[in-house]
């Protein structure tokens, strides 16, 4: 290198929350004492990625400025993010913005630029100092905005339906079946996961599955009675699922299917497996199809 080339070196660190870059640049081989020292927060969303590059074009800025106050014959990037090197080899393949804006900034410049990988923490002086700045930056105000991706505007609105409706369950007052069932809105999320597709399954668990003792408490029916049964005993699901002899059955081989053996239908539907709850759902599809 020669002595009137500048040395750069750029870093990103992340811990939690919390995203750095840092800046450094070297006055030819002299890398004792760096002429500039820079650090730099960015948001919540950004990348590691994003802390090594977002800081070039800013750094490519303040290159320009020193050049015309100092020329120098070139400027040599030294940073140790493979991905940011690899995007820069062939920029108009890249979807990254910044990427496109570097490689923009750099045809314009009147000194030439270059870029060096330079592994992590392996003694090179002026990418432990760039690694300090950028921890440093994890401190610093925002002020690096690299476009947000995706995924992060995914999540974001993704959050805020769980919270509207984690709210508007947890706070509505509901039967003691639903309460018991599900007792907060992510237990109903992996119900209605496990049991896509299975329409008597879910309709048992609404707690309205139109059995002679739902409809005769509701006036919609003239007695409790099941119609299959000569003992006259009252048709509730439990009647159904674990008594009435016309579904016998039936009852069979949704017994041979489960991976245990319940007491009562409730035990089947809080299993949220989706292997018994195909099984529940067969034999309420089977026993509809008898009558």
């Amino acid at each position: 290198m020669a002595p009137t080339d500048l040395l750069i070196c750029t870093d990103g660190s992340k811990e939690g929350e919390k995203v750095g870059s840092g800046l450094v640049i070297f006055n030819g081989n002299d890398l004792s004492t760096p002429i500039v020292t820079k650090s730099f927060g960015l948001p919540s969303y950004a990348s590691v990625y994003n802390g090594e590059s977002e800081v070039i074009p800013l750094a490519l800025s303040l290159l320009s400025s020193l050049h015309v106050s100092k020329p120098f014959s070139k400027a040599h990037f030294y940073i140790d993010n493979q991905a940011t090197l690899k995007n820069l080899i062939k920029p108009w393949i890249t979807k990254d913005t910044n990427i496109h804006r570097i490689y923009s900034k750099i045809q314009k410049l009147a000194f030439a630029v270059t870029f060096t990988y330079v592994p992590a923490h392996k003694g090179h002086t002026g990418n432990e100092l760039a690694d300090r700045a950028a921890k440093l930056g994890l401190l610093q105000p925002i002020s690096l905005f690299p476009k947000i991706p995706k995924h992060h505007l995914h999540d974001l609105i993704d959050k805020a339906v769980k919270t509207i409706t984690d709210h508007r369950w947890n706070s509505e007052s509901h039967s003691h079946w639903l309460q018991f069932l599900f007792p907060t809105s992510n237990a109903l999320r992996h119900f209605l996961s496990a049991s896509k597709g299975l329409l008597q399954v879910r309709k048992l668990a609404s707690g309205f599955y139109p059995l002679r003792n739902y409809l005769f408490q509701r006036s919609l029916a003239p007695s409790p009675h099941c119609l299959h049964c000569q003992a006259s005993q009252t048709e509730s699901i439990f009647h159904r699922v674990f008594v009435c002899e016309t579904f016998q059955h039936q009852r069979t081989i949704l017994f041979l299917t489960l991976d245990f053996f319940p007491r009562n239908t409730m035990e089947i539907l809080l299993s949220k497996d989706r292997k018994n709850l195909q099984a529940l759902d067969t034999f309420l599809t089977a026993c509809k199809q008898k009558r």
